[in-house]
């Protein structure tokens, strides 16, 4: 028991020794600073730059300075920024002892001063008048690179591939900015969209601007608005001017559009934060959707984008997942606007736009001309044959007509499908690839829509008409044209009052091959308004308050077609449209503002609405508002919609309420909030009514004036009711809570909890009740002057998963990462592959919680003890400085769990139960590190744990389990020689579900060391040796195979200009029992026998802005090896590389 007694003191000793040997170099890093402020003193500048962040201390006097509070400072300039601070302010912090300039140059222009006597100045200038001055110096930033790479290697043919960068930015003459990113790199990679902001990365542009002229070329957003029916917005490529001009602003463009505009609205599921799949006009689910086009609205209102605002989005497949931040129900309203790059034609786009202003703009004209034309003889996708031309030209205006048959007869043995005749319907039967004689190309056509379902590995199935989501079918994109023209007069005699009047005509072509249906291509509309803005509105002496008034009269034909989007978002919810009504419209709306006090003020309105004789609509709406101080605030809405449908013989009134009450006293804010609609219709002369009605009541109790902490708890209920036999009855009941709190930089401590959950019962009908819990909980203790660091997050949503199916697509040799076993019957990592991996989603989804936990600690004691004056620490302080720690867990699991929010015991067959978990994986980590700030040696002892169940993909449950103990050490004997040494051992488990798959347990036991010897500083020597011992325990008896790996390696260099580094690695691998097939997690996935890879690499810097670089790699694989073509494979690369 006491055998270690003597090791672990021995140990402690030399961690002090080397502790006592380090506190000189510490306190290098040390400084302290004081000087004398006052209040106009807003920035400071330190006497370091790079700052350590965390470790400064500011004092006035006795008082601690807070940062963000009171300070905030930016570590790498060594810059305070201060809030009006007066005094002696004291600092203490640790910085890095770079000696890094805040500039460097590769050139550095040699200015020379020259003494002129003082009796030459007159003549020297005289002169001077008749000698032409020099150019001016232009300020234009030039970086980048221009990239030639010739690549050859075994089973693979001669590639060239070449690259352009460069970016510019400065001004050319002394009143023209450049701005430019180019690059001939096609990136067909969307950016993530789970930020508020974008990086784009493929983005090429040049833009020029000067006083009253910019010009743009390469890629570009276009946004028009100002307008009623103008309003236009696109990313494009192509050539864009603005202009302003004394009287004149103008913008004229030419390009070619990247994608489509197109708008989604559904309504949100109950449980189900996401994914939402966007489609496209006629329910194209493969698409993607263009970076940065989205405007996402839900219940009216803008989301912003972001994982810690309301949305994320996955552009590459079209998918919106709505965060723990923003709830969704089955009531909420989504709508989507958004560009989509399914473009089967080249698409050319003009514009161009402009406005005037005369008499000091109290008179502005403005005219928009838009106009987006397909290239019907340029499709970007195979060339349309002649009997699909002759279709689309005889098909009119009828784009749902607009398929052919999917089946493609291609002879027997080459296609994947047979056609069945069974009882007159005929149909397609999957036979196996290469087993049929017919191609079939299959569209999503929606649910209960189709003839065939899919069923993963390129298989559809016919289940029968109308019980299927899939047809055989390949439907043909018609070509369009449409073209807008806008001219708008804005009259205003007066600041405050304003005459309107806007006309527009545009031209909508469906189907540019087909002459049919053009006779309603072309329609009008215009919209005139009278604006008085809110005015003081005085009578006989007397101070009534303020006014305004607005009136509006638009008119829109049946086949005028709008470029962008027109109305509001919820523009059919305001007059109670169905989403089908067509385009032609009169509407009158007339709306009141009054305010009698500051703290008092009232909206009214009443509009009218009708399209042709059959339908109309009337609205009415009052909006008070009273915000009286030190008194309870008050708001009340109420709307009601009287609407008629002559055509369906039908009457309807609607009804919605809403109303708030909050209260500000001491430190909190209580509120309490209504919402209530009720509608009914009626058919005429018909008793029978049909309707629905909901009352939802909101209460919140939140802080105020408390920062740093804030919190608020609120409680909502919703009860929905339908009619039936002309009586109301409960349809469902809705019960919720959420809570939030806050504690921002308290003492060392930030937290913030966020929790929702929402309960839905059901009555009328047989769907089961919904629970929906959201969570979000952050905190963040970093005390000790940061010697403790602690984060943990836990996150919880409702979400639905889809079954996944992977599909590895066969690319040239040496293209791919995989390649495929037939010894093991299964495809295994190659770097010389010839397969790469897709997986693709089924599309049949079901709810889940998705869980998400990260938590880790780091403990470095020696940062507690960092101090500004030379005390010497005691022993056991130097002892604890040397010793350093990390903890780390990950948990992520997609469950159907009922309780999410309880988690399992560590053991993990009960943390993810088989029969609940959908995608479960958890990873515990633990590190303890000696001497990790010396530079000489280092010890590190990790021991890490994870285990991963999947059953996300259609090849069935696969679990795989991990376990690594290590124990690594680096010494560095002198400056010439060093050396490293580890041992591993690891425990792999891999249990398929599979038939055809075989399980692994294996056991692994790896010693490996490295010496490196270095004469001169550009000069190494190092020689690796390894040893591995695996035994995989799932067969019987077990397979057990060892490795011994050589590996030579030198690397020299030349001062500034050359690198060269070569390597060798001589493997041989056994295997007992011979006959055994070694699983790839084995002995690093080589093979038995004899193998040898080797490596060289060089780059040569033939001058500042010039770089050549070469690299070429090899293997040569043992005796007998299937499925590795050529036992020799060879690679090389020779690039050149030119910055400027």
């Amino acid at each position: 028991m006491y055998r270690g007694i003597p090791i672990i003191a021995c140990l402690l000793i030399s961690l002090g020794s080397i502790g006592a040997q380090e506190r000189k170099f510490l306190n290098l890093y040390q400084a302290q600073w004081i000087t004398e402020i006052v209040p106009q003193d807003s920035v400071i500048q330190l006497p370091h730059r790079f700052l350590i962040p965390g470790s400064e201390k500011f004092f006035i006097g006795n008082k601690q300075l807070q940062p963000r509070q009171d300070y905030q400072i930016d570590y790498q300039q060594g810059q305070i920024f201060l809030r009006s601070q007066q005094g002696t302010l004291k600092v203490f912090y640790q910085y890095l002892p770079l000696g890094v300039k805040p500039r460097y140059f590769l050139w550095k222009a040699n200015k020379k001063k020259e003494k002129i006597p003082k009796s030459q100045t007159a003549r020297i200038q005289l002169k001077s008048k008749t000698v032409p001055a020099p150019p001016s110096e232009t300020k234009l930033l030039k970086s980048g690179s221009i990239t030639r790479s010739l690549i050859l290697g075994t089973n693979q043919g001669l590639r060239l591939d070449s690259g352009v960068r460069l970016q510019l930015t400065g001004n050319i003459t002394p009143e023209v900015e450049i701005i430019a990113a180019l690059t001939d790199q096609n990136t067909p990679i969307e950016p993530e969209g789970n930020t508020q902001t974008l990086q784009e990365i493929d983005k090429v542009y040049i833009q020029i601007n000067a006083p009253k002229v910019q010009a743009t070329l390469g890629d570009f957003n276009i946004i028009y608005g100002g307008t009623r029916f103008a309003q236009y917005q696109r990313k494009l490529q192509g050539a864009m001017i603005k202009g302003q001009l004394p009287l004149l602003d103008f913008t004229v463009s030419g390009a070619v559009s990247k994608g489509k505009f197109t708008t989604n609205k559904f309504l949100g599921q109950e449980g189900k934060q996401g994914p939402y799949q966007l489609h496209g006009p006629n329910g194209e689910l493969n698409i993607i959707v263009l970076a940065g086009t989205e405007k996402v609205w839900v219940d009216g209102e803008l989301m912003t984008r972001g994982e810690e605002n309301d949305y994320v989005i996955e552009y590459g497949n079209g998918q919106i997942t709505f965060t723990r931040h923003r709830l969704i129900t089955g009531d909420s309203r989504i709508v989507v606007d958004f560009e989509y790059s399914d473009l089967r034609f080249q698409r050319n786009l003009f514009s161009a736009s402009g406005n005037a202003g005369f008499w000091n703009n109290k008179l502005r004209l403005g005219a928009t001309l838009i106009r987006e034309a397909d290239d019907k003889d340029n499709p970007l996708e195979t060339p349309l044959s002649e009997e699909e031309i002759h279709k689309l030209e005889k098909l009119g205006d009828h784009p749902d007509s607009a398929f052919v048959d999917g089946g493609k007869y291609v002879g027997g043995g080459k296609g994947s499908y047979v056609q069945v005749d069974s009882g007159g319907v005929k149909f397609y039967r999957y036979v196996g690839a290469n087993q049929g004689d017919y191609l079939v190309k299959f569209s999503y056509v929606g649910q209960a829509n189709g003839d065939y379902r899919y069923m993963g590995g390129g298989r559809y199935v016919f289940v029968g008409p109308g019980e299927g989501n899939y047809q055989a079918r390949r439907y043909l994109s018609l070509p369009q044209t449409h073209s807008l023209v806008d001219v708008n007069l804005q009259f205003s005699p007066h600041e405050n009052f304003a005459i309107i009047a806007e006309s527009a005509v545009s031209q909508f072509d469906q189907n540019i091959f087909s002459g049919l249906d053009d006779s309603d291509n072309r329609g009008s509309a215009y919209q005139l308004q009278l604006q008085l803005k809110s005015t003081p509105l005085r009578l006989l002496d007397r101070n009534w308050g303020r006014f305004g008034v607005s009136a509006t009269l638009r008119s829109q034909a049946e086949r005028f077609r709008p470029i962008g989007r027109t109305y509001e978002v919820e523009y059919a919810r305001k007059w109670d449209l169905a989403e089908a009504n067509s385009n032609g419209e009169l509407t009158k709306e007339v709306n009141l503002q009054y305010a009698p006090w500051s703290w008092a003020q009232g909206r009214f309105g009443y509009g009218y609405i009708e399209k042709g004789n059959w339908f109309n609509s009337r609205r009415w709406n009052a909006d008070i508002e009273l915000k009286p101080s030190n008194w309870p605030h008050l708001h009340y809405f109420r709307e009601q919609i009287s609407s008629e449908n002559h055509n369906q013989n039908l009457r309807s009134n609607w009804l919605r309420q809403q109303g708030q009450v909050s209260y500000e006293f001491w430190y909190l804010r209580p509120s309490i909030r209504y919402e209530g609609e009720i509608k009914k219709r009626s058919v005429k002369k018909d008793s029978t009514i049909v309707g629905f009605r909901f009352d939802e009541l909101v209460g919140e109790l939140a802080t105020r004036k408390l920062d740093p902490f804030r919190a608020s708890i609120n409680w909502n209920y919703r009860r929905d009711d339908s009619m039936l036999q002309q009586k109301f009855h409960r349809q469902s009941l809705a019960r919720g809570w959420g809570t939030e709190f806050a504690l921002d930089q308290w003492h060392n401590f930030t937290a913030s909890l966020e929790l929702k959950r929402r309960v839905r019962q059901y009555f009328q009908s047989t769907q089961p009740n919904k629970e929906t819990r959201l969570s979000d909980f952050k905190l963040f203790y970093f005390p000790w002057k940061g010697a403790l660091k602690t984060e943990l997050r836990y996150q919880v949503s409702n979400t639905q998963i889809s079954r996944r199916e992977k599909l590895y697509l066969k690319v040239e040799k040496g293209q791919g990462n995989y390649r495929y076993d037939p010894l093991l019957e299964e495809y295994v990592p190659d770097p010389y592959g010839d397969y790469v991996l897709r997986t693709f989603a089924t599309g049949d989804y079901e709810p889940a919680t998705d869980i998400l936990l990260n938590f880790r600690l780091r403990l470095q004691p020696r940062q507690h003890w960092i101090t500004t004056d030379n005390k010497k620490p005691s022993w056991w302080q130097r002892v604890l400085q040397n010793l350093s720690t990390e903890t780390c867990l990950r948990l992520d699991e997609k469950t159907k769990r009922s309780n999410p929010w309880k988690l399992s015991t560590y053991n993990p067959k009960s943390l993810f139960p088989d029969n609940l978990t959908i995608y479960g994986r958890y990873e515990l980590r633990q590190d303890i590190l000696f001497f990790e700030n010396v530079l000489n040696r280092s010890l590190r002892l990790r021991w890490q744990q994870s285990y991963e169940l999947n059953n996300r993909y259609l090849e069935g449950r696969q679990s795989v389990f991990r376990r690594e103990q290590s124990l690594r050490y680096f010494h560095r004997f002198s400056s010439e020689f060093g050396g490293k040494f580890s041992y591993q051992f690891r425990r792999v488990r891999k249990e398929y579900h599979v038939f055809d798959r075989n399980n692994r347990n294996i056991f692994s036991h790896a010693v490996q060391f490295e010496l490196s010897y270095r004469p001169k500083s550009l000069l190494e020597f190092a020689l690796a040796a390894k040893l591995i011992a695996d035994s995989n325990r799932e067969p019987n008896p077990p397979t057990k195979a060892c490795l011994l790996s050589v590996v030579p390696r030198i690397t020299y260099g030349l001062r500034k200009s050359a690198r060269l580094r070569a390597e060798l690695d001589f493997s041989n691998v056994t295997v007992a029992p011979r006959s055994r097939v070694l699983p790839y997690e084995m002995v690093e996935g080589k093979h038995a026998g004899r193998s040898l890879y080797w490596r060289l690499s060089g780059d040569y810097r033939m001058s500042s802005r010039l770089m050549f670089m070469i690299s070429y790699s090899g293997r040569y694989q043992p005796k007998g090896l299937v499925g590795y073509g050529s036992r020799v494979m060879h690679i090389g690369r020779a690039e050149v590389k030119a910055f400027f």
